[in-house]
């Protein structure tokens, strides 16, 4: 769905978690800032392709 945006040039991204907790965070730009917390409390923060630990929720 993200790449049929792309032909209008239209950037999205989306935060998704499902019922095991899985997380994904699809987008069609070149970066997207983006954060969660693992069921364990802990924090992750992101752009582009760089993923870092934060701390503790």
């Amino acid at each position: 769905m993200l790449g049929e945006l792309t032909a209008h040039k239209i950037g999205a991204g989306l935060v998704a978690i499902d019922a095991d907790g899985t997380i994904v965070a699809p987008y069609n730009t070149d970066g997207m800032y983006r954060g969660w917390v693992t069921p364990d409390g802990t924090v992750h923060v992101a752009t582009h392709a760089e993923i870092e630990i934060a701390g503790q929720a």
